[in-house]
């Protein structure tokens, strides 16, 4: 993660924020959720909507929003891990089989 301070003193425009995604973003900022993560999260709920990962609605959906910021929060590297590994494997499509 990079440094969480790099928001001190600064403020951070997110557009939509009134709703949905954007809402959701804001709020972990100004939880104080690192930038970085923050966007991560973002990236994991925008495409759990447009691909429909259905499998994932009680994690990383806009509905799952509080959960998603007490993971942020409490346990960064561990959210940080699981929402790539999710990106990189489309929502768990696309995961490598063993030989």
């Amino acid at each position: 993660m990079t440094d969480e301070r790099r928001f001190a003193g600064r403020v951070a425009l997110v557009t939509g924020a009134s709703r949905g995604i954007g809402a959701a973003t804001a709020k972990a900022l100004a939880a104080g959720v690192a930038g970085d993560l923050a966007e991560l999260g973002r990236a994991v709920m925008r495409e759990h909507y447009q691909h429909g990962w259905s499998s994932y609605d009680n994690e990383v959906s806009v509905r799952s929003g509080d959960e998603m910021l007490r993971l942020a929060l409490n346990e960064p590297d561990r959210a940080a891990a699981r929402w790539q590994r999710l990106l990189d494997t489309d929502g768990g499509k696309h995961v490598a089989q063993a030989a």
